[in-house]
């Protein structure tokens, strides 16, 4: 709830020109660049956690930790080696981070024995129904085409690269992490999305429960109740 706003601010109050967007720093610009590299390394450790916890494949956990760890490496080496340059670009790509918002919300109402998601999927199922939407609406804006739209900004304002001044201050590695970082998000964020969308689908489908047809609200299987049902009737006749 911080990290956002701050990534907002800054590229609105970087955006005015080209030295500014290459060169320009704000207190909003580095408190946005620290914090986002404090959650990826704790997200790092938590999918590292989570892994040894419950298992799976490489290529499973391979995109999430990839994303974590090229995301830490290029927020550091823009506060250290590469002399604070690119903020602008950094907080834009930070933008993307509106997703987790929705995102979080989706991931808590799956919790086991969440009894206050369980309320409001029996008695108000329409806000997992909206958060879902605005899940998919937000992944579209801020993903789908601020990716393409950082990529384009980037090629556009390094063909007045060379006039600024600056140039001969920006080490050559910042021309090529950026590009291939944003790539990488880019393409992820594809992969991901299909099943956001598959998601969507689901709730809509299901009513708005987020569950198949075959659930209760609870969570439980309908066949399992029935089938409990039918016990405690034989008893009964018995």
């Amino acid at each position: 709830m911080v990290m956002i706003p701050c990534a907002f601010y800054s590229v609105y109050h970087l955006s005015t020109d080209l030295s500014n967007r290459w060169g320009g720093t704000a207190a909003t610009s580095y408190l946005f660049c620290r914090i986002y590299i404090a959650i990826n390394v704790l997200g790092t450790i938590g999918e590292l956690l989570t892994w040894q916890a419950e298992g799976g494949t490489v290529l499973s956990k391979l995109p999430v930790l990839l994303h974590h760890i090229l995301s830490v490496g290029a927020y550091t080496l823009g506060l250290t080696y590469c002399n604070n340059k690119v903020h602008y670009y950094a907080c834009l790509l930070g933008c993307c981070e509106v997703t987790t918002f929705h995102l979080t919300i989706l991931i808590w109402s799956k919790f086991e024995n969440n009894t206050i998601a369980q309320f409001f999927n029996t008695h108000c199922p329409s806000i997992f129904v909206i958060n879902g939407c605005l899940l998919w609406l937000t992944y579209v804006l801020f993903r789908l085409l601020l990716f393409p739209y950082t990529m384009y900004a980037w090629i556009v304002d390094l063909q007045q690269f060379e006039t600024l001044q600056i140039v001969n201050e920006t080490p050559t590695i910042v021309l090529y992490v950026l590009p291939t970082v944003t790539i990488f998000l880019f393409v992820v964020s594809i992969l991901w999305f299909s099943r956001i969308h598959a998601g969507m689908v689901k709730l809509f489908k299901s009513g708005g429960t987020g569950m198949e047809n075959d659930t209760n609200n609870d969570g439980t299987s309908k066949d399992k109740e029935a089938a409990t049902k039918g016990t405690e009737g034989g008893k009964k006749q018995e």
